[in-house]
């Protein structure tokens, strides 16, 4: 029988009733990256789902937090606008039967 893997997940409630879950297999990760795989796959199943809140609940990082603002483009605050500009300016061509999400097609 081979390893067993790490297993990154999270759970999505709403109004104290779940939702919906995800899990994935995380390979060979240390737990603080498996911590930081279940974030990933539980904003983007909350932004799949249309949420307009989300709440992040960890045990692993007490003293570190994640804050998530609108800045709209028109304000031009510098960090976001360079970010745009460098994502706007930056060519990376695509192999073909490259993924897409739904949104771009």
């Amino acid at each position: 029988m081979g390893s067993v893997q790490v297993v990154s997940a999270a759970h999505l409630y709403h109004g104290g009733r779940q939702v919906s879950h995800a899990k994935q297999a995380s390979g060979q990760a240390s737990s603080t990256d498996a911590e930081l795989y279940s974030i990933h796959i539980g904003i983007a199943k909350a932004i799949s789902l249309q949420c307009n809140k989300i709440i992040l609940i960890t045990d692993s990082k007490p003293s570190q937090s994640i804050n998530f603002w609108d800045i709209p483009s028109k304000w031009h605050w510098k960090p976001h606008l360079k970010v745009h500009n460098d994502v706007t300016t930056t060519h990376i061509y695509a192999p073909p039967h490259t993924d897409a999400t739904l949104d771009f097609l």
